[in-house]
């Protein structure tokens, strides 16, 4: 890996409920060098978001816990930070966007203070300082008239600029990883793609490594360089985008592309996905997938695949690229 960026290595988190442990994140790794974006896909409840929640520390709690892993930024594991260290880090080394702007802004606080909160808590900004900076935040993810908009709350703002503004909060101190959790699914196709372009523009002046998180895997090629994708609790290929796109390897992410809807693909057909997701509670010794696989034979029932290098950058588990000699 290229010097700088994030290393995950088998990130284990798990939900401990009275039914028995969910494994919401079950042995997961991957790498995201600076300036790079890594678009983690999947279907919902496949364990994107607990992914992003596991690797700000952030599960839910007393349930959530993180088991197993290393996570490392720049070389530094925050997994053996002490939560007052965290606190530090989350907001400055790496920040989030969410997807629903509407949740994630508070409503009776106006766009400009919360633009400004993390310059307040991690630079210790105030007063004019503080006002010029949040300006040219507001000013470099294109809202217009940003003197005005500061003052403004956000319901008084589009969808489109309060997802905007929230982007603002998030890259106000330089973080080195930007974690995107479908920060798209509330907007307009149009105004979906200009937001991408800009988060693109900003990260290639910026050079942080960003997490893309989206269940639409179509939206993978027009925004990163690498692909994982994730079924039940675990990564089940990754690689480049374009080897991915290309070459699919695994019969989910087949799946997946059959599945969702393209916008230069005239054609009303999809193929679903048949059947459901295991549950996480047991999900069995093998493969996953392999109940609503077509491809699935014996082996697959009995223990989970290894991972097996296609080509240089692009990695697969799955029996049929990995059978025992």
């Amino acid at each position: 890996m290229v010097s700088g960026g994030l290393e995950v290595r088998d990130l284990t988190a798990y939900l401990f409920t009275k039914r028995g442990a969910v494994r919401a994140v079950d042995g997961v790794s991957f790498d995201i060098p600076r300036g790079k974006t890594l678009g983690l896909v999947g279907e919902s409840g496949s364990g994107k978001s607990m992914t992003c929640l596991a690797l700000m520390q952030l599960l839910p709690r007393p349930a959530g816990r993180i088991v197993a892993g290393e996570v490392l930024l720049d070389g530094v594991d925050l997994l053996k930070l002490s939560e007052r260290d965290m606190q530090a880090v989350r907001g400055k080394g790496i920040a989030m966007i969410l997807q629903d702007p509407t949740s994630s802004m508070n409503p009776v606080l106006k766009v400009g203070y919360q633009v400004g909160e993390p310059l307040r808590e991690h630079e210790k900004l105030r007063g004019d300082v503080l006002r010029k900076r949040v300006i040219d935040l507001l000013r470099q993810v294109r809202i217009g008239a940003p003197e005005e908009r500061m003052s403004a709350y956000p319901h008084e703002l589009s969808g489109g600029m309060r997802q905007r503004a929230v982007g603002a909060a998030a890259l106000a101190c330089n973080p080195r990883l930007l974690i995107a959790d479908e920060p798209t699914t509330s907007l307009d196709v149009t105004v979906q793609m200009h937001y991408l372009s800009l988060l693109q523009e900003i990260q290639q002046r910026e050079q942080f490594a960003m997490l893309f998180v989206t269940h639409d895997i179509h939206l993978v090629p027009s925004i990163c360089d690498f692909v994982a994708v994730m079924y039940a609790g675990r990564i089940v290929e990754q690689g480049e985008v374009e080897a991915v796109f290309t070459r699919p390897a695994h019969p989910y992410t087949r799946a997946l592309l059959k599945a969702a809807p393209r916008l230069d693909d005239e054609s009303d057909s999809l193929e679903p996905i048949p059947g459901l997701p295991p549950s996480l509670i047991e999900p069995g010794a093998g493969c996953r997938f392999g109940p609503r696989c077509s491809h699935a034979f014996d082996l697959c029932a009995g223990a989970y695949p290894p991972e097996t290098a296609l080509e240089e950058s692009h990695r697969v588990n799955c029996w049929l690229h990995g059978r025992p000699a």
